[in-house]
């Protein structure tokens, strides 16, 4: 999740390069916005391994880029669709050698992640995934109205789960160092496994070495809560609808119940449980 939260943030930076240099004309007729949109589709097939198709663009001259029915398919595969992506940045802060992006949203964004043949069908970062020297912050990143379904085809009973009605607001950084995302407010229903409504909070922060700390958890359903101090751990791999991470006294636990630290814990974390589902034409 760290490295996918770099490789799409680094993206966002240099869109918003291309955007201050295509728009410092005149943003508002139809023929400069062709333009554009044909430039910043351009950037993102050049910067991805992916199929990108991207339906419009909008916004205003040195204030905001409005990103209309973007969509990523790897092998013929849709991957993520989202109809509206808003971009509200501060073109003056590259004077000083950041990139500041004000507000980040994402409006119904629709992602499908899938594992078959013992690989994820994830989108890769173009030329070995390298990053920008530029440091870049977000300090308001948003999902409105989200949808994420992961299915893990190749296991001996596919399995099927999915977040739905994800709403998030966080804020996020780059730099030389690593990144941070720091999660204000999240929330989702999941489907396809016996939990009710999740409500979150925390931080998470990668280190270039590939380490992820995570720091004042909150996480809270019907039934449980968990508030935690820290959890270091190397995310590698999905299990049974639950993250496997490696923590640093060598030791192995579930996203739905890490070995942490607690600060407290008024009930016991409830695992999760995939409900297994059959295979159709629609899967491939």
């Amino acid at each position: 999740m760290a490295r996918l939260l770099r490789r799409g943030l680094v993206v966002v930076a240099t869109l918003i390069v291309v955007l201050v240099l295509a728009l410092w004309g005149a943003s508002r007729f139809g023929v400069v916005q062709e333009m554009v949109r044909t430039r910043v589709l351009a950037l993102l097939r050049a910067s991805v391994e992916a199929q990108v198709d991207l339906g419009g663009v909008g916004g205003t001259l040195g204030r905001s880029l409005v990103l209309r029915d973007l969509r990523v398919a790897v092998a013929g595969h849709s991957v993520a669709r989202v109809p509206r992506v808003e971009i509200v940045y501060a073109p003056l802060a590259l004077l000083r050698g950041r990139l500041l992006v004000r507000r980040f949203t994402l409006v119904a964004p629709r992602v499908r992640l899938v594992r078959e043949h013992g690989a994820w069908r994830l989108p890769q970062l173009a030329g070995g995934g390298g990053s920008s020297r530029m440091a870049l912050e977000v300090r308001t990143l948003e999902v409105r109205d989200g949808r994420v379904a992961v299915a893990q085809l190749d296991a001996p009973t596919p399995r099927r789960l999915a977040a739905a009605a994800v709403e998030l607001t966080a804020a996020a950084a780059i730099g030389p160092r690593g990144s941070d995302l720091a999660i204000r407010d999240l929330r989702f229903t999941p489907r396809g496994a016996a939990v009710t409504a999740v409500h979150a909070s925390g931080r998470l922060a990668a280190e270039t070495g590939g380490a992820v700390q995570v720091r004042d958890l909150r996480l809270a359903t019907a039934r449980t809560r968990l508030d935690a101090d820290v959890c270091t751990a190397a995310l590698t791999e999905l299990v049974n609808g639950g993250f496997l991470c490696r923590h640093s006294d060598g030791t192995y636990g579930c996203a739905t119940g890490l070995q942490m630290r607690p600060r407290m814990a008024k009930a016991a974390m409830q695992p999760i449980v995939a409900e297994p589902t059959r295979r159709t034409a629609s899967d491939g």
